[in-house]
């Protein structure tokens, strides 16, 4: 970066620097591998968003290859079983179903104890 860029990102940090500023060596080294490091930045997000647009694209052809594999299939039971697909669906209808609910049992209620009971002790047991 030249003086001029340095001037201008101190300004941008509200940084007044003066007007015959000219950095260090080490000023200069640090403010190339920021530059550099930016740059990396740049690439790698690029590099980052390809691989996403590849995947969305690998993506939308297996479901285009399903969608064709469906279609297929339905126009083949139409031509076999004419029209027992009521719904026109054929077998992502059929697999859109929802599952019914289980019912759930009532609880019996537990009889009631008494814990004074002779008859039995803590244990369950009876006693002599």
């Amino acid at each position: 970066l030249s003086a001029k860029a340095i001037k201008k990102t101190a300004q941008k940090a509200r940084v007044v620097l003066p007007p015959n500023f000219e950095p260090t060596p080490e000023e200069q080294s640090l403010l190339d591998l920021y530059k550099t490091v930016k740059q990396y930045e740049k690439e790698a997000a690029k590099l980052k968003e390809k691989g996403a647009r590849e995947r969305l694209r690998l993506a939308d052809e297996q479901f285009k290859i399903k969608q064709q594999q469906e279609e297929k299939e339905s126009a083949e039971r139409e031509e076999n079983g004419g029209g027992e697909d009521v719904y026109g669906g054929g077998a992502a209808a059929e697999s859109n179903k929802m599952p019914k609910k289980k019912r759930s049992k009532k609880k019996k209620p537990k009889e009631d104890v008494d814990p004074m009971d002779d008859a039995s002790d803590a244990s369950g047991n009876e006693s002599d």
